[in-house]
C-alpha cells in the first residue's frame, strides 16, 4: 500500500468520523506502493446524532421508523461530506438496518437494538502526476496512446 493511499483512507476516515464508524475498508488493487490504489470500498457503522431526540414513544413502531430515517439520513450526510470534498461514488451505497423485535404478552412489539451499517466505495479524481506510474497509464504512453 503506497503512503498517498494511507493518506487517502485517513482523510477519509476523518471526514466521516461525525456520522460513520468505519469497520473496514480495502484497496481496489495492490500497486506495492507505487501511485494510489483507488477506490476504496469501506464498511461503517452509522452513529447516532449527539443531538437527536429519538426517545419518544420508545417501543413503538413510530419511533422505530425514527431512528431508521435519522440513520439514513445521517449516512446520506457522510456521503454528501465525501462529496463536497472531491471524493465521488465508485459505486452503488447499501445500508442495512438491523433491530430486535420482542413480543411481551399483551403488550405490541417492542424494537430495540436499531443499528445501521453502510457499505460503499470512493474515489477521486487523480492528476496526470498522480498517475505517472500506473501500469495502464505507463503502457497507454508506450503504445502512443
Amino acid at each position: 500500500m503506497s503512503l498517498s493511499s494511507i493518506r487517502e483512507i485517513a482523510a477519509i476516515h476523518e471526514l466521516t468520523d461525525p456520522w460513520l464508524r468505519i469497520t473496514s475498508y480495502k484497496q481496489a488493487r495492490d500497486s506495492g506502493g507505487l501511485y494510489p490504489e483507488g477506490p476504496y470500498s469501506f464498511e461503517a457503522e452509522v452513529k447516532v446524532g449527539p443531538d437527536a431526540l429519538l426517545a419518544g414513544d420508545w417501543g413503538s413502531a413510530r419511533a422505530a421508523r425514527e431512528v431508521q430515517e435519522h440513520l439514513v439520513g445521517r449516512a446520506a450526510e457522510a456521503l454528501a461530506e465525501l462529496e463536497a470534498a472531491g471524493w465521488h461514488l465508485a459505486a452503488n451505497w447499501t445500508i442495512e438496518m438491523t433491530t430486535r423485535a420482542t413480543r411481551r404478552i399483551g403488550q405490541s412489539s417492542l424494537q430495540d437494538h436499531i443499528g445501521a451499517v453502510i457499505r460503499f466505495a470512493v474515489d477521486r479524481d487523480r492528476t496526470d502526476e498522480e498517475m505517472a506510474m500506473d501500469p495502464g497509464v505507463v503502457a497507454a504512453r508506450i503504445l502512443g496512446y
